[in-house]
């Protein structure tokens, strides 16, 4: 059970910046859902999936990494149609950083 709305995490050493995951049971693209991301939760981006993986690890005693390919930006119209047109670029520039996500591991 969490008293906290934020989950602390240790970080390794990767030479990406870190950003700020909000979750929520629903997001859309709606002015209420980005005001809630950016001005309720303090964060740079929503994710269910990852937020709910995470969690499940540390309530499990788990050890969890987690990267993120970001295809589609909160406020920026419909996340379908974002999701089309960036997955490629996401995909790629995720492939191109494994290198050195293994090599910290």
């Amino acid at each position: 059970e969490y008293k906290e709305n934020y989950l602390n995490l240790d970080l390794l050493n990767l030479p990406f910046d870190t950003k700020k995951l909000g979750t929520s049971d629903r997001f859309n693209d709606s002015p209420v859902d980005y005001a809630l991301l950016t001005n309720e939760l303090n964060a740079d981006i929503r994710d269910m999936e990852g937020c709910a993986i995470v969690q499940t690890t540390l309530c499990s005693n788990l050890p969890v990494y987690s990267v993120k390919a970001i295809s589609d930006v909160a406020g920026s119209g419909s996340t379908t149609e974002q999701f089309l047109i960036n997955k490629d670029k996401a995909l790629k520039n995720l492939q191109a950083e494994l290198p050195t996500i293994f090599e910290e591991l």
